[in-house]
């Protein structure tokens, strides 16, 4: 027995794949050039976070750097606060160029908005945010700051600014005596 082939049948289906596979086509293409806008404005946002948590980074760089330099041979708490005020202030006056006059390793640059987070650090901290202890047999110094990241990002298509950015973190750094 032969099955015969219906032609009418092959031509019908063919032109419902033809016809669906144009409206997939077409609707796809609809929707990227919607959405293409969008799309730009997300890569743009992740990358200014990008930009905040790697200035994020420097900060606990540089704090830890100065909180390691103001805990040697420090007995009270009020030394510490004195030395780390005194650390900053270097770090404000050499733009962070050189840390120590007698030292002479070489810091990288700071940029101005850091120096200010942590000029404004050093004028808030205070005796009761430091705490000196013993652990193992080592003196160590803790102190816990609360530090606040301030941009203003700016539209350059507009040239307006087009939002601000507050982002802000508590750290606890430890430094040996």
């Amino acid at each position: 027995m032969k099955i015969k082939n219906n032609k009418k049948g092959q031509v019908l289906a063919i032109g419902i794949l033809v016809f669906l596979t144009l409206s997939i086509t077409t609707t796809s293409i609809f929707y990227i050039l919607i959405k293409e806008g969008k799309v730009e404005e997300r890569i743009a946002n992740v990358d200014l976070m990008d930009r905040t948590y790697s200035r994020e980074n420097r900060l606990n760089i540089y704090l830890q750097d100065i909180v390691d330099s103001s805990a040697r041979s420090v007995i009270l708490e009020k030394d510490f606060v004195d030395k780390f005020r005194n650390l900053v202030e270097e770090y404000k006056v050499q733009g962070g160029s050189e840390l120590h006059s007698g030292d002479k390793k070489k810091y990288p640059f700071l940029f101005d908005e850091n120096v200010l987070v942590m000029d404004e650090l050093a004028k808030n901290l205070k005796e009761g945010d430091v705490k000196i202890f013993e652990r193992d047999g080592e003196r160590i110094v803790e102190v816990k700051f609360n530090v606040v990241i301030e941009d203003k990002f700016y539209d350059f298509k507009n040239e307006e600014e087009s939002f601000n950015l507050k982002y802000s973190y508590e750290k606890v750094f430890e430094g040996k005596t």
